[in-house]
């Protein structure tokens, strides 16, 4: 088992760098080699029911009834015979 690492920071610490992450990545953001395929899976993803959207900031906002929420980036994890979308959740702090 991994050992447990505490938290280097508290959620309101987290929080607060919310929307400047949010601006972070989207000024960041550009089309790269494997674009496509994690926009494919998400969507695959999605009609699996296993997430929702895709959503613009201030639907999420309304869907949550909050301003107070944290986006994450999805990077290509690539595996033997496909590229699987997953959520960065170290890069935003959340984990």
């Amino acid at each position: 088992p991994e050992e447990h690492v505490p938290a280097t920071a508290s959620i309101s610490e987290v929080m607060s760098g919310a929307w400047a992450y949010g601006d972070k990545l989207m000024k960041e953001c550009k089309i790269g080699p494997f674009t496509q395929e994690i926009y494919d899976g998400t969507q695959q993803e999605r009609d699996l029911k296993l997430c929702e959207g895709p959503y613009n900031e201030d639907e999420v906002s309304t869907i949550l009834e909050t301003e107070e929420w944290l986006c994450l980036r999805r990077l290509p994890d690539e595996q033997k015979d496909k590229i699987r979308p997953v959520d960065d959740g170290h890069a935003n702090g959340a984990n």
